[in-house]
């Protein structure tokens, strides 16, 4: 599990999955710290994943939302659930969202309210993001059916707009809090029914300094394969980007470690 105040100081962006998502250009999340939400997945492998509901993980994993979704167990994000079933054995990490309160911790339980945005706000808040930037937040579907609607497919349950109310209020009691402790919750969906943050433009969003490449490399045919995947998965938590290669032996361990210096020659010209 990541710890208290992880990404502390540093800005983060929070997928949802409200329509007015459609075409937007994910590649331009490349680099940044990013918690997405249920299906959010499909359109980006953000550091995170966060969901509240189990019946969505359910229907993933019967194949009834689609061939896209089953790559909710393939993904490199850190995933995070709430839920009563033993998801963990595929890979996921359980939250304790039996809350009563919003959270400032991960040693106390989230107030998730049936909403996964809500549980993914309030790990942003803990992990110590600040600017959090929602994208697709925009409680409130179709306006000519008065039903929910997505930048995706949905769900097999479709509820009427009314589902979003107490949603909206959980949100607005909790905003005033987040102000207080300093955070700056920035809402870029401006048709949004979810008024109690700012609302900005993801083309006001200063662009992100260039960050450091994590480089590495392993022997073939070893642990130490595992172990570059656990560190690339690691890396991909806190938005970095990893070039990892695995190399044939050269004769035994102090000739593997001597190959450093020519490995990272190499690297420097492949990304200078």
């Amino acid at each position: 599990m990541l710890r208290d105040g992880a990404w502390s100081g540093q800005r983060c962006f929070i997928i949802g999955g409200g329509p007015s998502l459609r075409g937007f250009d994910y590649s331009r999340l490349r680099g940044e710290l990013v918690i997405g939400v249920n299906r959010a997945f499909e359109q980006f492998d953000p550091s995170l994943l966060v969901t509240m509901d189990d019946r969505f993980l359910r229907w993933a994993r019967n194949g009834e939302l689609g061939e896209a979704a089953k790559a909710i167990y393939n993904t490199k994000a850190m995933r995070l659930f709430y839920a009563t079933c033993g998801h963990e054995r595929h890979g996921f990490r359980r939250l304790d969202g039996s809350g009563k309160q919003f959270a400032w911790s991960f040693s106390q339980p989230l107030l998730h309210c049936n909403n996964s945005g809500f549980a993914a706000l309030q790990v942003a808040c803990v992990l110590g993001a600040n600017p959090i930037y929602l994208l697709g937040f925009d409680m409130g579907g179709c306006s000519e059916s008065g039903n929910q609607e997505w930048c995706h497919d949905g769900y097999p349950v479709v509820r009427s707009n009314d589902a979003y109310i107490p949603f909206i209020e959980m949100f607005d009691t909790a905003a005033p809090e987040i102000a207080s402790r300093g955070y700056r919750v920035v809402n870029m969906s401006r048709g949004s029914a979810l008024r109690c943050f700012e609302f900005g433009d993801f083309d006001s969003v200063e662009p992100l300094p260039s960050r450091p490449i994590v480089v590495s490399y392993y022997t073939k045919d070893s642990a130490y394969k595992d172990e570059a995947e656990k560190m690339k998965a690691s890396a991909h938590r806190f938005g970095l980007e990893c070039d990892v290669c695995g190399i044939d032996p050269r004769g035994g361990w102090q000739a593997n470690t001597r190959y450093k210096a020519e490995f990272l020659r190499q690297m420097l010209a492949k990304h200078n």
